[in-house]
């Protein structure tokens, strides 16, 4: 067998090459200083960056605005993750890829956004 004739048979049975894209219906936990790293935006590095919806946690010190400029560094290219971001309050609230919060319950948010393969 030749290489070439591997990829295209993978190919024409939908499979798709490992990269950059984000992981259908998956979740992790980080916490936000994982959003203030230098190189956020490389989803190589991390397999966390490729989930569909990141729950993070943040303290206080960490600035709301700054963990929201990360996560767009990060997501606003695929535009298909939801980040459910602790606030001061220690509440949590949704943010689509662009930092614009989500509004609904929690499970219209996943329903919405989750994506399907």
């Amino acid at each position: 067998m030749e290489g070439m004739t591997i990829q295209r048979a993978l190919e024409k049975n939908g499979c798709n090459p490992i990269g950059a894209q984000t992981v259908p219906n998956t979740f992790t936990s980080i916490d936000a200083r994982s959003l203030l790293a230098e190189q956020v935006n490389n989803r190589s590095s991390a397999q966390w960056k490729k989930a569909n919806f990141i729950m993070c946690s943040k303290h206080r010190s960490h600035s709301l605005a700054a963990c929201l400029e990360g996560w767009k560094l990060l997501a606003e290219k695929e535009e298909n993750q939801v980040l459910f971001l602790q606030g001061d309050d220690g509440v949590y609230r949704a943010y689509n890829w662009r930092g614009n919060e989500i509004h609904g319950r929690v499970e219209e948010i996943i329903d919405k956004y989750k994506i399907i393969k």
